[in-house]
């Protein structure tokens, strides 16, 4: 064997024991690598998960939410309806108190109140159906009738000052404080 043979062998010996080292440290870096990128994979995929969580969190208590807003206003609603056939039949009852006994009596307080609190002459005025009744109470009633359910309107003689004791101008004026009592009835509150 040639010293050049010698050579060319032992530099392909050299050069397949540095190509091994390279190849080992290649693998040692890729493995390396691999186990970076999957723990970057691992870490990404959590982070997703969680941000997909808070997302279908999010859009639960966005949805709850709504719902229950939905849910109060159909209450609400309902409620109010309740409320609102009740004060019917509340007024169904009030404007029929002038069939009732004892309305001439409730009439007689209404015009004499009002004739004492507005002093001197005074004119009062009553719908068709109690147009005698208030006379046999008022030497000031009016000829002219109004279109009331009951009770009657007062006013002083130049027309300046008038009190209203017609049924509906009473049930007006108790409006808001019987809404109040039958929403605590509906609710379990003490009136």
């Amino acid at each position: 064997m040639s010293g050049f043979e010698n050579l060319r062998k032992s530099l392909v010996k050299e050069a397949k024991k540095e190509a091994r080292k390279i190849d080992e440290k290649a693998g040692e870096e890729a493995g390396s690598a691999i186990g970076l990128a999957n723990m970057r994979a691992k870490k990404e995929i959590e982070e997703a998960m969680e941000k997909a969580s808070r997302i279908v969190a999010e859009e639960r208590d966005e949805r709850l939410g709504s719902a229950k807003i939905r849910s109060k206003r159909i209450v609400a609603d309902s409620v109010n309806r309740v409320i609102d056939n009740a004060m019917e039949r509340l007024w169904e009852e009030f404007a029929g108190l002038p069939k009732a006994p004892g309305y001439g009596r409730m009439l007689e307080r209404i015009i004499e109140s009002a004739e004492k609190e507005l002093g001197g002459k005074t004119r009062v005025y009553v719908n068709a159906n109690d147009l005698q009744a208030a006379k046999k109470i008022s030497k000031n009633v009016s000829q002219k009738t109004i279109q009331i359910s009951g009770g009657a309107v007062i006013s002083s003689n130049d027309g300046k000052v008038e009190i209203d004791g017609s049924f509906e101008s009473i049930f007006e004026s108790k409006k808001a404080e019987l809404r109040k009592i039958i929403s605590n009835g509906i609710y379990g509150k003490g009136a």
